[in-house]
């Protein structure tokens, strides 16, 4: 194995999971140095040493020497498990903006942020203002998503919001009219600290349309002309007072 180029250990170690993948660098000097030019990364607090699961301060080490080994290459896909974290957010909610930027810095094309994280309660500016971004999955996260960000998302594709907290529905309006290339929108028990009536989403290239378990408002307003699957999931909805209307054919 120690034979192989750099370039075919660096392809064989793309198809392993991080965990695995971080493993490998005990094989041999020449294996020490190859997780440098991986493009997938997907961390969660499930690894361990000898049979032992990692302390939460391992775990923080071992990312931050994984990322600290990679190089200039773009970055696929950023996975981070926030429920590692829940034991004192505060304390390290740094080092989630840090490794969101190192990300967002390598050009990510998708972006999952899983768990929940009470002291998260912003997303920082490189994230929603990041141009290579074509993927952002939110879920299970208690998230306050303020006005004052500047939101710019022009390559994002594909939005997943699950149990996302919103400040007000002017922050879910600018969220939306700020991805001008959104093709597929999934909103699933969010929610929303001021009630509302409507809530307007208009996303012209918007194509895959899912939404479930609402209570916040009683009506949508969906502007888009390309839209070909609308999935609802929850209570029978009161035709009475909870209407989807859409602007564009179905």
């Amino acid at each position: 194995m120690d034979g192989l180029p750099q370039e075919i250990r660096s392809h064989i170690v793309s198809f392993l999971p991080t965990k695995e993948a971080i493993r490998t660098s005990i094989l041999s000097k020449k294996w020490k140095t190859v997780c440098s030019s991986l493009s997938n990364f997907n961390f969660e607090q499930s690894y361990s040493k000898e049979g032992k699961q990692l302390s939460l301060q391992q775990f923080i080490e071992i990312i931050y020497q994984t990322l600290g080994q990679h190089d200039e290459s773009d970055i696929n896909i950023f996975q981070l498990n926030l429920n590692d974290f829940l034991q004192n957010p505060d304390e390290f909610v740094p080092h989630i903006y840090k490794w969101i930027s190192f990300a967002t810095s390598h050009n990510v094309h998708q972006l999952h942020l899983f768990g929940s994280a009470e002291g998260l309660k912003m997303l920082p500016f490189c994230l929603v203002s990041c141009n290579s971004l074509t993927v952002l999955s939110l879920t299970c996260i208690n998230l306050i998503l303020s006005s004052t960000n500047i939101i710019r998302l022009p390559n994002l594709k594909t939005l997943d919001l699950c149990s996302v907290t919103f400040s007000d529905v002017g922050v879910t309006n600018q969220l939306f009219s700020s991805c001008p290339a959104l093709e597929s929108l999934t909103i699933s028990y969010c929610f929303w600290t001021n009630s509302f009536n409507v809530l307007t989403i208009s996303s012209p290239n918007l194509k895959d349309f899912t939404l479930g378990y609402f209570e916040c408002f009683q009506e949508i307003d969906l502007s888009t002309k390309n839209l070909q699957k609308l999935f609802y999931q929850g209570l029978s909805p009161n035709l009475k007072t909870e209407i989807i209307s859409t602007r564009g054919p179905l």
